[in-house]
């Protein structure tokens, strides 16, 4: 039986659309404040404001300006927070194993108990999407936090190129809200 990351291979730089799958959970979910730290060209951020009260974008470099996007640094973003409060976040902006900690890290006391954070680029098929140009090595960044903060975080990777990690911030002993 073939693999599956390998299953769509030949493929293009991704074969997973991830924006889709926010937009599924976030209908499901129906999120008050939706973060998305990399808006890039806003193609997930576009999609994912139609379907919540509230939503904010952070880039150094935007190329789409909108008044609910920041153009700063993450760092300075995450540092100016205060009392905000979001149950979904997407985390995909600089690709450094170290900044994509740091950004969880920081954005971590801001989320929902049962919030839900995204962290994008994080299951490269091969060596080529590795590079600095696709997903450097951000993927290790979703291990870091499973083998760090499993007792805070549920943490799934899903195996499709270039990936995406499912972050519920719940403790390990609270896995059922009823109980």
């Amino acid at each position: 039986m073939i693999p599956i990351h390998l299953r769509n291979l030949p493929m293009p730089l991704e074969t997973f659309d991830h924006a889709s799958l926010l937009t599924l959970i976030a209908i499901w979910l129906k999120p008050e404040h939706y973060l998305e730290l990399g808006v890039r060209h806003g193609e997930t951020f576009y999609k994912m404001q139609r379907l919540c009260k509230r939503s904010t974008g952070v880039d150094i470099a935007p190329t789409i300006h909108q008044d609910n996007i920041i153009e700063t640094t993450t760092d300075a973003y995450i540092a100016s927070l205060t009392n905000e409060q979001f149950d979904m976040v997407f985390i995909d902006a600089y690709h450094k194993k170290e900044q994509v900690i740091k950004d969880f890290l920081g954005i971590a006391p801001f989320v929902i108990e049962d919030g839900l954070v995204f962290l994008h680029d994080t299951y490269p098929c091969d060596e080529r999407m590795c590079s600095p140009e696709y997903t450097e090595d951000c993927w290790e960044a979703a291990l870091y936090i499973k083998q760090n903060h499993s007792n805070d975080w549920e943490v799934l990777t899903l195996p499709f190129n270039p990936g995406l990690t499912i972050l519920k911030k719940t403790p390990i002993t609270r896995q059922l809200l009823w109980k």
